[in-house]
């Protein structure tokens, strides 16, 4: 039978996640703000349009050593599914360059491997992450109708909280902590490609994770799994 695997925090884990939230928090406006304020300074400032706009997405969590080509490195099933949602901040030159921030919620799940002894255990991770993408490309006209964006950026993310379940029940192992088993913070890098038309932007990104999540190496199998997200996002500009 498979039990669920809820995470527990201690006071003080407790203490240092709200404090970390209000920093995110706290970084989001200050960006939002210096942005405003670096637009209002600039020369020309008619070819400057900020928008602001709402973004929803569906993520394909691949976990997995994405540098590696042992085809071991990646397992199909342990691939998983979430979703975001959260608000932007667009800064565009001249309809061409442009570069954009914001503040998003996403939820994932996907397999993860626990080695317990000799014998290995399937389970089922679900975590809830605040997300700061930050994310520079160039769009140009495909149609009278249609523009086209291409772009890269980097994304870092902080759990706010997560739990396992499946086969890995009883295991006794806590998700995060000074004995956990994975990290909180993530930080990736990604390219990706979209279009344009009139207020709404479809966007598809494949990011990379840059850090090694896992944290006892003696227990999650393998040793190495960075967090890669194909993202599919849809967002609705208020254009100025």
């Amino acid at each position: 039978m498979c039990q669920i695997y809820t995470v527990s925090y201690s006071f003080y884990e407790a203490m240092l996640l709200r404090g970390v939230k209000r920093i995110v928090v706290v970084v989001f406006l200050l960006l939002i703000l210096l942005s405003l304020r670096a637009a209002e300074a600039m020369d020309s400032a008619h070819s400057y349009h900020r928008s602001i706009g709402v973004k929803a997405a569906f993520d394909l969590n691949i976990p997995g050593k994405w540098t590696s080509t042992d085809p071991d490195a990646f397992d199909s099933g342990n691939i998983g599914y979430g979703g975001a949602v959260g608000v932007v901040y667009n800064v565009m030159k001249d309809r061409r360059w442009f570069l954009e921030s914001g503040l998003m919620l996403s939820y994932g799940e996907f397999g993860v491997d626990l080695l317990v002894g000799e014998i290995c255990l399937s389970g089922r991770m679900s975590k809830f992450d605040a997300i700061v993408p930050l994310t520079a490309g160039c769009q140009f006209g495909l149609f009278d109708w249609m523009r086209m964006n291409v772009m890269a950026g980097i994304e870092g993310s902080l759990c706010l909280g997560g739990s396992i379940d499946g086969d890995a029940d009883g295991c006794g192992y806590p998700l995060f902590g000074s004995d956990g088993l994975w990290r909180r913070g993530d930080l990736k890098w990604g390219v990706g490609a979209g279009f344009v038309r009139d207020n709404i932007e479809i966007n598809v990104m494949m990011y990379f994770g840059l850090i090694n999540m896992v944290k006892r190496k003696d227990v999650v199998v393998p040793e190495v799994v960075n967090e890669n997200v194909v993202r599919i996002s849809c967002t609705y500009y208020f254009r100025q």
